[in-house]
């Protein structure tokens, strides 16, 4: 980042007025400069779950899943480039914090639901991978969108607190230990 002229300018043609702190164009635009390649492994983890949980779980709640995780991955990546372009100033920052923290929070939805839809009673192995997917989505998560705190502190518990409450409620103890651990 540079600036000259009173404008402050970024990588990919972005530019933002001087009035605007050059902090906060750096942390919100570290969330938009990771994200391709964090959609990269939603969509991977995703196809994953939907694969290994075929014998498991309704092909249509399997599809529809995916299919709102794509719609969610793909507005997203869209955003990243609006935000590549972005001309404006303040404002224009603001509202792209406000879209990163919309997308985390729809893809932590879709996250938090697969804790429940895709979580096998029938099968602890399966269960292992849907917790084992759901933690490494949420620590990766937390990493990607540290520098937008809103959007790490909504997506956390959006993924992690249904899948929480399905184990506490299905029977046996070890779900119950599952629960609590997570």
């Amino acid at each position: 980042m540079t600036v000259s002229d009173g404008v402050v300018s970024g990588g990919g043609g972005v530019r933002v007025d001087r009035y605007v702190d050059e902090s906060e164009f750096h942390l919100v635009g570290l969330v938009y400069r990771g994200l391709p390649f964090s959609l990269a492994g939603i969509l991977l983890n995703a196809l994953i779950l939907v694969v290994i949980q075929w014998q498991f779980v309704d092909i249509g709640v399997s599809l529809s899943w995916f299919a709102g995780i794509l719609a969610v991955s793909l507005w997203r990546l869209q955003t990243t480039r609006a935000f590549r372009r972005m001309q404006g100033g303040f404002e224009d920052l603001r509202a792209f914090r406000r879209k990163a923290v919309v997308g985390a929070a729809l893809s932590g939805m879709l996250w938090g639901l697969a804790g429940v839809v895709l979580l096998p009673s029938e099968s602890p192995i399966n269960q292992a991978l849907v917790i084992a997917v759901l933690v490494g989505i949420s620590a990766s998560g937390a990493n990607s969108l540290a520098t937008v705190p809103r959007a790490a502190m909504l997506f956390l518990p959006l993924v992690l607190v249904p899948m929480t409450v399905r184990l506490m409620t299905m029977e046996g103890p070890l779900n119950q230990v599952l629960g609590i651990l997570t």
